[in-house]
């Protein structure tokens, strides 16, 4: 094996997909099940035949890929389990695991699967029990944990070449990465076939800040090779993006920008390619449209209706025993042997449509799986399924080669709606059957039909808004069904749209091509396609019909739209720049920025709460409909911009929960934050006892009585200490660049300590 490093080597199809798939959903088909025991510990599918390998061989793998890692688990506290063939990777696979307590209230743990005859580590999963040297500032660079990652890589051997990937998934995009977390660096390898990057075979590699190797994961791995067309007589990228070009053809689109953290929907007017070219075969010039090529493009579909008029509700309001007894009707196993057990019925609200969240288990022997079923309490009607029957019967590779299905796709589409007529009639005259580049279609892993209704609105289809239903190619058995609504009353104009050519200008100086083996399919046997697909430059923003301009989606988060600045200050930049990186702080205008200004009791607290826990600012969704919020002070209401941040330090007893107000704007002086710190760390029943401490700081006198026992314990520990002049300056107004710097220290106490902040 051999690793190259390249340029970005492709995103996603965004601005195809965006026109007529979901934006900030996740099919039904695609949720993913739990498997544990009775007492709650993880099973493999399999645990038979485990004699069959010799588990010191399976150490000895371990030892030779992780020398010294592990040496100090022994050979007792290794398991092995055999799985007879994992879903998608078709090929018998060995687990190792172990779980040891290292004294201290600290444990590790690690999971490693194997596979094919010689063994072939495929997945890797490490938490040691010490981290201290992965928080920040973390031991090892970005720069050294990617050398750490391809030497590792090029010792897993895997067969062919393989290329680092600047393509970087933000997993805090839209969240705060708390400074109590480990550093951790991810690294994508694309695997390359005739020096082109590979659909779906990539290996992922993380590092701890550490410089430890903690997960390893091979996207796809099978003892079967695929056919790759060949790389001869290939079109330029230049020309395939001037067809791209020369063809695109624009369509008017609704957008249901859907903001999942505080459970809010808007609606955009958007522009979109109509058709949605997913790419140019780079061979023969054709059409990606969905997962079928085109030689020329297909005529635009017409927008047929499932309903002339709306049939209203199925039924009346649902109690909580109503919906219990239709979540046992619908979920009835198909084994005798598997037994259900509705484990608990929470009332929700989700895109202003109340609903009860039903949460099941399949129990099987001494091991089972669950999920959700989500019912509208004011129709009956299913929002969310999955049939987990369809999970005690996985296929392997070889099973996949001669299936079949035994229905037709029309066949199916009429169960389809069958099952939308029996279990979600209402608003079915909003939603259209489905069109072709939809996602609609055959997937053979799965020997299903899957189906995608869009949504439309006087005649224009609403992206983000759909119903997707799937099932069985054997029998047309309902496999999942999903229906994505949002209760919108604020329409853009269609009136004020900007001119078309204004668009498509826009749109085209927006796109670009990236060379790529594809397949439709990332299991089993496939022909892998030269394609150039298609991209947007930025696939975090839209365009805005409107407006006439790029807008970031609501999910994108806060930077991720724009590079983010770079903070230069003598002593604090390291640390300031981690937290804006972080997004525990925001630098609104680089210009003008000023890390020296002194801080509001509000943005401190943020800051603070940020720096220990990660923080969604949404309303709880679990609380039952109809329950006041707490309001912990008179003049803190929920509707207030910080009242999420300030119940949750309350209830943390970071600040005061007995006071009657708090003021967001006073200025923070460095006693109260030490006063905060020292309950942070909940040590506030040690703080009482000032009279233990012995305070000899020579401005003692002017610190507020209730803070010395803080105020000594928070120099202690080092996270504020005295200046040249032995004094610790208690009314003093604490900066930005201080904040940031005894944050950082506090944090790496609260995980020593390992306290927790939920």
């Amino acid at each position: 094996m051999s690793i190259k490093k390249v340029g970005v080597i492709y995103v996603s199809s965004a601005l195809a997909l965006s026109a007529l798939l979901p934006i900030n959903t996740v099919r039904a088909e695609e949720m993913k099940t739990v498997m544990v025991t009775e007492q709650g510990a993880i099973v493999q599918a399999s645990e038979a035949s485990v004699q069959d390998v010799d588990k010191e061989k399976l150490i000895a793998k371990v030892k030779e890929l992780f020398p010294n890692q592990f040496d100090m688990v022994s050979s007792r506290d290794f398991h092995v389990s055999f799985n007879p063939s994992r879903p998608g990777m078709g090929l018998e696979t060995y687990d190792l695991h172990f779980y040891k307590e290292m004294g201290a209230g600290k444990q590790m743990n690690g999971h490693f699967s194997f596979a094919g005859k010689d063994l072939s580590l495929i997945s890797f999963y490490y938490d040691p029990a010490d981290k201290k040297d992965a928080l920040f500032p973390a031991k090892v660079t970005k720069e050294e944990a990617q050398k750490t990652a391809t030497k590792f890589l090029e010792k897993v051997k895997l067969n062919g070449q393989y290329q680092l990937s600047d393509e970087n998934f933000d997993y805090y995009a839209n969240t705060n990465r708390p400074l109590t977390e480990p550093v951790m660096y991810h690294f994508t390898y694309d695997k390359l076939e005739n020096g082109v990057p590979v659909q779906y075979r990539n290996a992922n590699i993380t590092v701890l800040g550490n410089g430890e190797v903690t997960q390893f994961y091979i996207g796809f791995s099978t003892e079967n090779k695929a056919n790759f067309e060949s790389k001869s007589n290939l079109i330029a990228k230049n020309e395939a993006l001037q067809i791209l070009k020369d063809n695109l053809q624009l369509d008017l689109r609704y957008l249901v920008d859907y903001d999942y953290l505080n459970d809010k929907a808007s609606v955009k007017l958007t522009y979109v390619p109509d058709p949605a070219i997913m790419g140019i075969h780079a061979k023969t010039k054709d059409f990606k449209i969905g997962e079928k090529f085109y030689k020329d493009l297909p005529k635009k579909q017409e927008i047929k209706m499932l309903n002339s008029q709306n049939t209203g509700k199925s039924s009346n309001a649902l109690t909580k025993e109503d919906a219990k007894l239709l979540a046992e009707k619908i979920l009835k196993p198909k084994k005798d042997n598997v037994r259900l057990s509705i484990e608990g019925i929470e009332e929700t609200e989700r895109g202003g449509i109340k609903t009860y969240s039903i949460h099941f288990m399949y129990y099987e022997g001494s091991g089972g799986s669950g999920s959700s079923l989500e019912i509208n309490k004011e129709t009956g009607e299913i929002l969310n399924y999955y049939n987990q029957n369809r999970d005690f019967y996985f296929m392997d590779l070889q099973e996949m080669k001669d299936v079949k299905p035994k229905i037709t796709e029309e066949q199916a589409l009429k169960k389809a709606m069958e099952y939308l007529k029996q279990y979600a009639p209402s608003n079915l005259n909003q939603y259209a059957y489905p069109l072709d580049g939809t996602g609609s279609g055959y997937r053979k892993e799965g020997n299903e039909y899957y189906f995608n209704f869009p949504r439309v609105k006087d005649g224009i289809i609403v992206s983000g808004n759909e119903i997707s239903v799937s099932v069985s190619a054997e029998d047309g058995e309902l496999y999942s069904l999903n229906v994505n609504y949002n209760k919108v009353t604020d329409w853009p104009d269609v009136n004020k749209a900007i001119d078309r050519e204004k668009a498509l200008k826009a749109i085209k100086g927006n796109l670009d091509l990236k060379l790529m083996y594809t397949a439709n399919s990332p299991i089993g046997d496939e022909d892998y396609r030269l394609i150039y697909t298609v991209n947007q430059k930025d696939d975090t923003t839209y365009f805005n019909a409107i407006s006439g301009a790029w807008e970031k989606y609501s999910y994108a988060g806060e930077n991720t739209a724009k590079e983010k600045p770079t903070i230069s200050h003598s002593w604090a930049s390291d640390e300031l720049n981690f937290l804006l990186d972080a997004n525990i702080i925001k630098v609104e205008d680089p210009a003008t920025f000023n890390p020296d200004r002194t801080v509001s009791k509000g943005e401190a607290l943020e800051i603070l709460y940020k720096s220990l826990a990660n923080f969604y600012d949404y309303q709880p969704q679990f609380r039952d409909i109809g329950q006041d919020k707490q309001q912990t002070y008179e003049n803190i209401k929920p509707d207030h911009p910080l009242y999420n941040i300030i119940e949750r330090a309350a209830e943390q007893k970071i600040i005061d929960p007995s006071m009657k107000t708090f003021n967001t704007e006073e200025k923070l002086t460095k006693e109260e934050l030490a006063y905060w710190y020292t309950r942070a760390l909940g040590l506030q029943v040690v703080a009482d006892h000032k009279d233990i401490f012995a305070m000899n700081f020579k401005d003692t006198k002017e610190m507020n009585e209730k803070y010395l026992g803080h105020i000594a314990l928070a120099n202690g520990l080092g996270i504020f200490t005295k200046d040249a002049n032995q004094q610790f300056q208690p009314k003093k107004e604490v900066t930005l660049a201080e904040l940031a710097v005894s944050n950082v220290r506090l944090a790496k106490i609260v995980a020593e300590m390992n306290v927790n902040f939920r």
